[in-house]
């Protein structure tokens, strides 16, 4: 029987960041691996990693033009630092990188599939790249310490779809050309469905402060999708963080087109016992979605169906229209509790 990995047992207990904090034990416990992160991330400023071979870590440092997840800060080399901001399932703010490099020297550390964070009109001089959670996983599985709680993060790491690729098989090649060609289908419908939802929840909810473009999924092994925040200050309150989406995912009898509200976990397993959600919830019949390592959702689902793109769009767009009660009902209990 395979060993329970202690991280997948925890995280579901944690805040947003707790893979960073791990991080940061393990590069301030472990003088090779921190050496070693410093050079994947500095590989390109040699005089710069000079400064660095003696340095202070911090998480979630406060600055007034935001809160990166990681620093570490030179103590040869007064004023140097590096601000690193750690995903592993949530995309880049708005403009976050580039506010974030009015602080030092930035990466960018994801899983594979990423997008690049937007960077236009930015000074990039101290933006040192984006960095790939595979990479850290080989880092650290490269110091070679035997220490157990370095293996329980690879393990962790592995199962979260954050370590080295799978080799390429026969089967993948097969299955490629036909599974892209999919992909692409998906996420030309879901964004003809964006940009009239879009519209319709900014007249709604405010302007949307979320996702520009749909993003693949491919990330987080799912499917395109695309999500919605509101520039209200309501919507982002620490312990709940709100967010709409819609996509494409598979459930039985094939893929499905779903809107979802989504939250911290936290907040969601505050609703979840809360008697008043659970008789709204009851009353529109929205299913619960707790999957997702670091957030929790509750959706409605339509098949997608067959046909021409624009015609399943617009199904869908009446689908989503046609909850669009239901959807403000959550919205609003949700933004006003306290």
């Amino acid at each position: 029987m395979d060993t329970p990995n202690l991280f997948e047992r925890i995280e579901g207990y944690a805040q947003e960041n707790f893979t960073t904090e791990i991080l940061a034990h393990i590069l301030e416990t472990d003088p090779r691996v921190r050496r070693e992160f410093l050079k994947l991330l500095l590989k390109r400023q040699p005089d710069l990693r000079k400064a660095f071979r003696s340095c202070e870590i911090e998480t979630q440092p406060s600055f007034d033009f935001g809160r990166p997840d990681l620093k570490l800060t030179s103590k040869s080399k007064p004023g140097a630092a590096v601000l690193v901001e750690v995903k592993t399932l949530s995309q880049e703010g708005e403009s976050q990188i580039q506010r974030y490099l009015k602080g030092g020297h930035v990466a960018y550390l994801t899983p594979l599939g990423y997008d690049a964070p937007e960077l236009d009109g930015a000074d990039t001089e101290r933006y040192l790249g984006q960095f790939y959670w595979h990479e850290v996983h080989s880092v650290i599985q490269k110091a070679g310490s035997h220490n157990v709680l370095h293996e329980q993060f690879l393990k962790y790491l592995e199962a979260r779809r954050m370590g080295p690729p799978e080799p390429i098989s026969k089967d993948d090649l097969s299955a490629s050309l036909h599974a892209a060609d999919v992909i692409r289908k998906f996420q030309a419908l879901v964004d003809k469905v964006r940009k009239e939802i879009q519209r319709d929840w900014e007249r709604e909810f405010g302007r949307n402060v979320g996702a520009k473009k749909v993003g693949l999924g491919l990330e987080t092994g799912s499917l395109p999708y695309w999500w919605f925040r509101a520039a209200d200050p309501l919507w982002v309150k620490p312990n709940r963080r709100l967010y709409l989406s819609i996509g494409v995912w598979a459930e039985k009898g094939g893929p499905h087109f779903y809107v979802a509200l989504g939250t911290r976990k936290t907040f969601f397993r505050t609703l979840e016992a809360d008697r008043e959600f659970q008789r709204l919830r009851n009353h529109i019949r929205w299913k619960a979605d707790d999957t997702n390592p670091t957030e929790r959702e509750w959706y409605k689902s339509f098949p997608v169906g067959t046909g021409h793109i624009d015609e399943i769009a617009g199904r869908q767009i009446r689908n989503l229209r046609s909850v669009q009660t239901e959807t403000r009902k959550l919205v609003t209990f949700l933004k006003n509790r306290p």
